[in-house]
């Protein structure tokens, strides 16, 4: 029997992903090997506000102790959140990470901790104790800097550290990276 864990899974989409690629993405959320109590809160980027608008959504309606962050072009192997869940357990962490496969813009940071002395990019696909992740959210205070603004992740990323969240990574492969023709890059441009 999964073991059930107090995690809300949280997409930011777009209008044309809903019947093919978020679909994939949903049922890898399905096909994890841990029950998850927190269901799913998906945003859909309607009106193209960008993902830190859509993101934002997303997040503001998550109220179990974890949030766990997909890209509704991406998806999860079998074993992702049971492999957050364990980095977690042996870490004590806020923000959990692991690697993937299909496009990987940053080999040289597979398996490297985080140090806030020299912060990298660890992509947006994580698991973050949820009073960190709203404290920290994905807004300036007057909303993302313009319209075409890219970079709320690790915007959101550096947010978490400067309140305070331990980080913890691994190099396991756990979920898979598209880059299309499609890919908006946080970009308000379907």
């Amino acid at each position: 029997m999964k073991r059930t864990v107090d995690v809300t899974r949280a997409i930011a989409a777009i209008p044309p992903r809903v019947n093919g690629l978020l679909l994939e993405a949903v049922n890898s959320i399905h096909a994890q090997t841990v029950m998850l109590a927190g269901g799913i809160s998906v945003a859909l980027d309607v009106n193209r506000e960008g993902a830190a608008r859509t993101r934002q959504r997303a997040l503001d309606s998550v109220t179990t102790e974890w949030v766990a962050f997909l890209d509704d072009d991406d998806f999860w192997y079998p074993h992702h959140l049971e492999t957050l869940l364990k980095l977690q357990r042996d870490t004590g962490a806020d923000v959990l990470y692991s690697w993937f496969d299909g496009n990987n813009p940053f080999p040289m940071h597979r398996g490297r901790q985080w140090n806030p002395a020299e912060p990298h990019h660890i992509t947006m696909n994580i698991m973050v104790r949820t009073r960190i992740a709203q404290a920290a959210g994905f807004l300036l205070p007057d909303g993302p800097l313009h319209q075409d603004w890219m970079g709320e992740d690790w915007m959101f990323i550096n947010k978490c550290a400067g309140h305070g969240a331990k980080f913890a990574g691994t190099g396991e492969v756990t979920w898979h990276y598209r880059l299309h023709g499609h890919h908006t890059s946080g970009l308000p441009r379907w």
